[in-house]
């Protein structure tokens, strides 16, 4: 009976592991497929501010704005990239997949960071463990 128990408990943790950050299923499993598309914010976590990502969009509606509109990333033929940050910090250049981990770097000062890919979801850590999450569109 206990062994059964933990063979439940097992599946139901693997199922929960399917579903990803922001309530989407992971939809796209090849890990070297270029990334195509708007991938839009849709959460933050462990925030050095403590700003959750309620208060991050608060900001934005106050001004009768969208907060996906002005903080995502687009990606486009030939590996490139744009991201847009609060609306003001834009950064534009190419990626190279592998994997789960994407590189950008940025055409204009030639700076590489990293993120990681999940299906539709990209992770990117940007203080301390802090991170932004977005959302294919």
């Amino acid at each position: 009976m206990k062994t059964r128990l933990i063979v439940i408990v097992l599946l139901i943790a693997a199922l929960s592991f399917s579903v990803v950050a922001c309530g989407k299923k992971n939809k796209n499993n090849n890990k070297n497929e270029p990334l195509t598309g708007r991938y839009v914010i849709c959460d933050i976590t462990d925030d050095p501010d403590d700003t959750s990502f309620a208060e991050f969009c608060a900001e934005y509606s106050e001004d009768g704005f969208d907060c996906v509109d002005y903080n995502y990333f687009e990606f486009s033929d030939g590996n490139n990239y744009v991201f847009l940050l609060f609306g003001e910090i834009k950064t534009e250049g190419t990626y190279i997949r592998n994997g789960n981990t994407l590189t950008l770097t940025a055409s204009v000062a030639g700076i590489a960071t990293t993120a990681s890919v999940s299906g539709d979801i990209i992770i990117w850590e940007y203080d301390n463990g802090a991170k932004l999450i977005f959302e294919k569109k």
